[in-house]
């Protein structure tokens, strides 16, 4: 018996991980895809010192509990934009009312190829 007991062993914990590894992936991709909608705002700025700011806004049906979906929304933007490209910074989280709304701090200065792709508006 202490034979079948020690062939047993390997199996098992080979079983446990196996499952542990599925039960965590399956946890992993609980979240819907990002997506950014037509109606989603997103505008820059870059102070004079070089510190860009931007300001990510979703409309959302007022009787939502939260803003799902927001931050992987922003990080797409990003993204695609190419605005913060070494991450950031929340610097404001808010929703209520319909509306979510996150501003946010780059990590990195602005560049001179920055301040000519996102210009401030007036």
């Amino acid at each position: 018996m202490i034979k079948l007991t020690v062939k047993i062993r390997p199996l098992f914990k080979l079983y446990m991980i196996v499952a542990a590894s599925l039960y965590l992936s399956a946890c992993a991709n609980k979240h819907p895809p990002a997506e950014i909608f037509d109606d989603d705002e997103f505008s820059t700025e870059i102070t004079q010192n070089g510190i860009k700011f931007f300001t990510y806004i979703r409309h959302m049906p007022k009787d939502a509990k939260h803003a799902e979906g927001l931050r992987g929304a922003v990080e797409l933007k990003l993204d695609t934009s190419g605005f913060c490209r070494d991450g950031y910074l929340d610097r404001e989280s808010y929703h209520a009312n319909g509306i979510a709304r996150l501003r946010g701090e780059c990590r990195e200065g602005a560049s001179t190829h920055d301040r000519e792709q996102f210009p401030n508006r007036q």
